[in-house]
């Protein structure tokens, strides 16, 4: 009986600590996130939209927010390079945002990024007319990119200053001076 009794008593304790663990789960689970920060250099991104959408996640509660889907949905807006979230104890989550820094313009309203990424914000047009025009077709911006360095360079030993670069479908290429000048290359070794 004495092992009986020792069993039964082992298995209540048990039952009781996953009873217990489970009630604290739940109590967790329903912690509010009380306070978003938000940190970065926002210049061209607003804080309000970056709100509206970390709100829809915020109603599971502090233990289960899916960090990575907030994340991601972040990083759809058009300005945003980078989202990081992460949890700070005791009820606060912390989003590091990184604004794309853009290289040039992309066509006829696209920007390009240091990484040969294109992306269409919406307005800020103003701030565009220092950034070179480069344009080509689909999936040719990192070479036309890199094209541009290397032409920018060889140009600017002679005090010239590369504006526009474009590469046709056929794989031509021209360049634009600031000037005005007009550079019309073949397909083959454009540099030369």
């Amino acid at each position: 009986w004495g092992r009986m009794l020792n069993r039964l008593l082992l298995v209540l304790v048990v039952m009781g600590f996953v009873y217990g663990v489970e009630r604290l789960g739940h109590q967790l689970e329903s912690i509010p996130v009380e306070r978003v920060v938000f940190a970065g250099d926002l210049l061209h991104v607003s804080r309000d939209v970056l709100v509206e959408r970390v709100t829809r996640h915020l109603a599971v509660g502090y233990i289960g927010l899916d960090l990575e889907a907030i994340q991601v949905e972040l990083e759809e807006e058009a300005w945003v390079y980078r989202a990081e979230v992460e949890r700070l104890w005791p009820r606060q989550l912390k989003i590091t945002i990184v604004e794309e820094s853009p290289i040039a313009i992309w066509g006829e309203g696209g920007l390009l990024n240091h990484r040969g990424k294109i992306f269409e914000p919406t307005g800020a047009q103003d701030e565009r007319t220092d950034l070179p025009v480069l344009e080509g077709p689909e999936g040719s911006a990192i070479e036309i990119m890199r094209q541009y360095r290397l032409m920018s360079q060889l140009l600017g030993d002679q005090q010239l200053k590369l504006v526009r670069l474009q590469m046709s479908p056929r794989g031509s290429w021209t360049a634009i001076l600031s000037g005005g000048t007009e550079l019309v290359m073949g397909r083959q070794e454009p540099l030369e």
